[in-house]
């Protein structure tokens, strides 16, 4: 069994990419009606395409101004190697504006409104019931459940402590995509979630 590939979190800054260098957005809604969105450069168009099939999601590529100038306010999106693809959170406006600009119709019934929708799914996606939430930073241990970013200005997602190591580093898991590989973070590359709808907290 090969040695997972561990990446430690910088508080390096990353620039976002310049406009004529994206080549295709790709887009839709989780299972709890959420809009998710990011862009991807000329490099990754074949590998974007592939994980947009696997995820069942849609990809356009880039090819009108207005187009380009939305897709430069997406997050830039980032390839796993499973074949998947990382596209986080946007606010349903931009998503919008990117179904219109492209001329496709959303994701949901004509007349069901998306907001009502996640929010309908809201106490099953934030249930945290049953999981360890440390009340501080110096409480995350085995098992804890954490907010973790792939990078510097990306959304952050739930994350489960897999591994305390002698360093002072964590290896984790995502919750919600534990087909990929661990990474390394340190606790101040971590966000904690609100103790109050846990079962235990730690």
């Amino acid at each position: 069994m090969p040695k997972p590939k561990f990446k430690v979190l910088t508080n390096e800054t990353v620039a976002p990419p310049a406009p004529d260098t994206i080549a295709l957005v790709l887009f839709g809604r989780d299972g709890g009606g959420k809009p998710h969105a990011a862009s991807f450069l000329s490099a990754d168009v074949e590998d974007a395409t592939a994980a947009a099939e696997a995820m069942s999601m849609k990809i356009s590529a880039i090819t009108t101004d207005a187009v380009r100038e939305l897709a430069v306010k997406l997050p830039v999106g980032r390839l796993f190697p499973s074949g998947k693809a990382f596209a986080p959170f946007v606010k349903t406006s931009l998503y919008a504006e990117l179904l219109a600009a492209l001329g496709i119709a959303d994701d949901v019934d004509s007349g069901e409104d998306p907001d009502a929708a996640h929010e309908a799914a809201a106490p099953k996606l934030y249930d945290f019931s049953g999981y360890q939430l440390p009340p501080s930073w110096g409480n995350i241990k085995l098992g804890s459940l954490v907010l973790a970013t792939i990078a510097p200005m990306d959304g952050w997602y739930e994350a489960l402590i897999a591994e305390v190591k002698d360093d002072g580093l964590f290896v984790l898991k995502w919750r919600d995509w534990p087909e990929e590989p661990p990474f390394l973070r340190r606790a101040h590359q971590l966000a904690l979630l609100p103790t109050g709808n846990s079962a235990a907290a730690a």
